[in-house]
């Protein structure tokens, strides 16, 4: 029958040439919202504990002559974040191979790879985005993090009064990120709210901004825009503000390959590939008990109810999010 599929596909020289190439196809690793922090560990879901010595409050305790000191009587919360695994399969038709010129065995292990490493790193995007969902679907009940604006098509005044609903906190969004939906994003640049005057870059590169472009940022916060964010279940829009590295995921070190399987009866072989990696907004904790943490889905990492406060106080989690009408061109 000549060549197979077996005979091309090695699953150990495709693990090589994937590597961990693929994180850095992610949208979300490449905008520097995401920091990553090593390989998952085994098991269903990675946890750790976190010491809160000293922080339940910002004031201490008044002390005098002859009196004492109350002590705390819990040092450690138990922190967590679900361990997700991924995978994705394809079918291979012998005869169409051999109806079309062979390829070398490299060139065809080099585009399997590059295949596998995109739709790797679009994994991890949908991971990622989901996890943004779920973590703002937690924080809309939190005074401190979320600004109601609906009614109202996006402005800058309610944009800066979700900055500022974490009071002194809100100051380190600047260097950080609103994430969008593609259609919000048109609504700020028709608004003029990103152009060459309403970024730092304006007046010093009009020139450059436009010959080529320049996203720009609004109220010192760089634009993240995919069409992957849901919208509130209304139809309003959601802006979520993150400062930078909010979103901590721990990333595997490269795709795991399986051999190339035989079809029992066609004649065609399989191949398929899998990774594991773990997330989640940083002051916040997966709820161990709301899903199977060894079959997380994508609607369980959008689902508000799953996730936790391990924040001492709500306000130390580096995430708001705003609600503003549908965007209205009209």
């Amino acid at each position: 029958m000549g060549i197979t599929y077996n005979d091309i596909y090695d699953p150990e020289v495709l693990e090589k040439l994937i590597g961990a190439d693929y994180q850095n196809e992610a949208r979300l690793v490449n905008s520097g919202l995401l920091s990553r922090e090593g390989l998952p560990s085994a098991g269903s879901q990675i946890q750790w504990l976190k010491q809160t010595l000293f922080s339940t409050d910002d004031e201490g305790q008044t002390i005098g002559v002859g009196s004492e000191i109350s002590l705390k009587n819990k040092v450690q919360e138990d922190y967590a974040a679900p361990l997700v695994w991924r995978a994705d399969g394809a079918e291979l038709d012998d005869v169409s191979e051999e109806v079309m010129a062979k390829l070398k065995a490299e060139g065809a292990e080099a585009t399997m790879a590059n295949a596998i490493s995109a739709k790797a790193a679009q994994m991890v995007d949908s991971v990622g985005v989901k996890i943004i969902d779920g973590s703002a679907q937690y924080l809309i009940s939190e005074a401190s993090n979320y600004n109601n604006a609906s009614g109202s098509q996006v402005n800058l005044v309610d944009l800066e009064e979700t900055k500022s609903k974490r009071g002194e906190k809100g100051v380190n969004f600047a260097g950080g990120y609103m994430v969008m939906r593609g259609l919000m994003y048109h609504k700020l640049a028709s608004l003029g709210l990103v152009a060459a005057t309403s970024n730092t870059m304006g007046n010093m590169a009009q020139n450059e901004i436009v010959r080529g472009g320049l996203k720009g940022t609004v109220l010192d916060m760089n634009i993240f825009v995919t069409d992957k964010i849901a919208n509130e279940t209304g139809g309003d829009y959601y802006i979520h503000f993150l400062e930078a590295g909010a979103l901590r995921m721990r990333l595997g070190g490269g795709v795991n390959i399986d051999p190339v399987l035989r079809a029992h009866r066609a004649f065609t072989s399989s191949i398929k590939f899998r990774l594991s990696m773990a997330g989640i907004v940083d002051g916040l904790s997966w709820g161990s008990a709301k899903s199977n943490p060894a079959n997380v889905t994508n609607t369980a990492l959008a689902t508000g109810t799953n996730y936790e406060q391990a924040a001492t106080y709500i306000k130390n989690v580096p995430m708001c999010v705003a609600r503003f009408d549908a965007p209205s061109f009209a």
